[in-house]
């Protein structure tokens, strides 16, 4: 039962972490050009939340 919880938890994180990037991607796309700042602005934002995540569980 314990091993199918934890299955479960990292299929959601897994999903939770492909929506994020694309959301990530897509606002990098809509910036004329992507230079290096955007990039690191956006590895800043990634590790944030995951952060974040992290304090809150």
């Amino acid at each position: 039962m314990r091993q199918n919880r934890a299955i479960q938890l990292t299929a959601l994180a897994f999903t939770v972490g492909l929506l994020i990037l694309v959301a990530v991607e897509e606002t990098l796309g809509e910036v004329p050009v992507v230079s290096e700042e955007s990039r690191t602005a956006a590895a800043f934002f990634i590790a944030g939340f995951a952060l974040l995540t992290l304090v809150a569980s």
